[in-house]
């Protein structure tokens, strides 16, 4: 199959989903998958800068652990890398 009949397809079935939550979810997957794509062997893998981006919104909205405490419990389960 070729690349035009692959995105033909693609855009056939899309069109017949009905859900906007389906359609919501397979959005964040392709742009996941773009993403992943286009990164360069020097960035983060997705799965990082999802961690990155999940503790950025914990942080606005008031759910962050402080600095202090992370690097005493890093201290605490891990002595070797005081």
């Amino acid at each position: 199959m070729n690349r035009l009949a692959i995105v033909e397809d693609i855009q056939q079935k899309v069109a017949t989903i009905e859900s906007q939550e389906i359609l919501k979810e397979l959005q964040e997957v392709i742009d996941e998958l773009l993403l992943s794509n286009q990164q360069s062997t020097e960035e983060l893998p997705l799965h990082v800068l999802n961690s990155i981006n999940i503790s950025i919104k914990e942080l606005e909205e008031g759910k962050g652990i402080p600095h202090e405490e992370v690097i005493q419990e890093i201290r605490t389960r891990f002595p070797e890398a005081k």
